[in-house]
């Protein structure tokens, strides 16, 4: 005897009415729309190329992309990093400061840090200022300097340009 076969009301096309409504809006050019503007003008990190050389991952190349934008002129053609000890320029910032203009977690700063520091990329250390105790870095500029070698002087952006 041979078995009929089975048939249910879902493999029936004409039992089956679903009705989708597709809402779909035009795209919009994204330069158009303002969008491109509010996000650039918002701040943000630039990321030399060369900087992955001496990073390992990508915590580390947005913490030193940082720490080099303190270290760059500003608008009045001097370092924006004032601070001097041992007669080098540092970086004064707590790890929760580099956390927030990194958009990273504070704890993955201070990991960065320390790694930076173990592989002698960073040099760290902790004095008081604004009264307060406060971590200083300065990037080690032996450990970037085979870069420039290695790559020539054309391979950095010159200063000013982001």
């Amino acid at each position: 005897m041979a078995a009929a076969p089975l048939h249910s009301d879902l493999d029936r096309e004409d039992d089956i009415k679903i009705e989708v409504e597709a809402i779909q809006e035009p795209e919009q050019d994204f330069a158009s729309t303002g969008l491109a503007d509010q996000l650039s003008g918002g701040g943000g990190i630039y990321v030399p190329t060369l900087l992955g050389e001496v990073t390992q991952n990508g915590t580390e190349l947005m913490v030193l992309a940082q720490i080099l934008y303190w270290f760059r002129k500003g608008s009045d053609g001097k370092p924006r990093a004032k601070v001097r000890w041992h007669g080098v320029r540092w970086v004064a910032k707590t790890y929760d400061e580099l956390a927030e203009e990194t958009g990273l977690k504070e704890r993955q700063v201070r990991h960065a840090v320390k790694c930076m520091e173990e592989r002698g990329v960073l040099a760290k250390e902790v004095h008081l200022f604004a009264g307060k105790t406060t971590t200083h870095l300065r990037i080690v500029t032996s450990a970037v300097a085979h870069l420039v070698a290695a790559n020539g002087p054309e391979s950095i952006a010159p200063n000013g340009s982001e």
